[in-house]
């Protein structure tokens, strides 16, 4: 009996020290794995470059804020799409508008042009890139009147 008695205390023992040897080297936690993010947001988020004389306009300036948050490595383009005339089916041509950006000539209904890449993350609140506009536009007077309306498109890509 006296034989039972010291097996149980020892496997008592045994469990309380393996108990204790856990808990001084714990098990690795287990491994995250983060993907790249990007994100890019304007102020304001809608321009009116307003009424226009007939013979057209050139270097018409405005500015955007840009605030970029990204995890990675990262790079906006920009392409712009033509003014489309609303309520009527006129687009002005591609050759009559020019759009500068920060210094680079945007193709109009191009392929995106980089207008902004970091290598590194931005803060967790990310950052703010002004974004200077220059509009051209000419000939205008061979376009019927009214209202038009273009689209700038900004893409933001993360970079391996």
């Amino acid at each position: 009996m006296k034989t039972v008695t010291m097996i149980c205390v020892m496997a008592t023992v045994c469990f309380s020290m393996t108990g204790i040897v856990q808990a001084v080297h714990p098990a690795m936690p287990p491994m995250v794995s983060v993907e790249p993010f990007v994100g890019i947001s304007f102020t304001p988020d809608s321009l009116d470059l307003g009424t226009v004389s007939p013979v057209g306009f050139k270097n018409l300036p405005t500015k955007l804020q840009a605030r970029i948050v990204a995890n990675c490595s990262h790079q906006v383009e920009a392409s712009f799409m033509p003014f489309k005339g609303k309520g009527h089916n006129a687009t002005i041509s591609p050759k009559h508008t020019t759009v500068e950006i920060n210094g680079v000539e945007i193709p109009v209904a191009g392929s995106g042009v980089p207008i902004f890449r970091s290598m590194k993350p931005t803060p967790p609140e990310g950052v703010e890139v002004p974004v200077d506009i220059k509009f051209s536009a000419r000939s205008l007077i061979l376009y019927p009147a009214g209202q038009y309306q273009g689209s700038l498109v900004f893409t933001i890509m993360a970079k391996q």
